[in-house]
């Protein structure tokens, strides 16, 4: 994507339950409407992201000051930092 200050939207029926990523953004808002298998967010800076329901794990890489809305079976996290979250998740936390 390596998008900047931009409001981006993944319409229904444009993903169709497959892996979504969304790699590189800075100070976006991006709202996906449409059921994932699996959603991927790499390397973002300060986006306020909008996940619909997905079947399976949603990973955040390398993000830094986002906030993410998300109902999935489990949250990953590798090098995310200042991260808020309104999560509905149907796995326990682990440390």
């Amino acid at each position: 994507m390596n998008q900047e200050g931009k409001t981006l939207v993944k319409e229904a029926g444009s993903v169709e339950g497959q892996q979504f990523l969304i790699d590189g953004c800075k100070e976006c808002k991006i709202y996906i409407v449409d059921w994932t298998a699996q959603i991927t967010v790499d390397c973002c800076t300060g986006c306020t992201i909008f996940l619909p329901p997905c079947e399976s794990s949603v990973y955040l890489r390398d993000c830094t000051g986002c906030t993410v809305v998300s109902a999935c079976q489990q949250l990953r996290l590798g090098v995310a930092s200042d991260i808020d979250s309104i999560l509905y998740c149907t796995t326990n936390r682990t440390t």
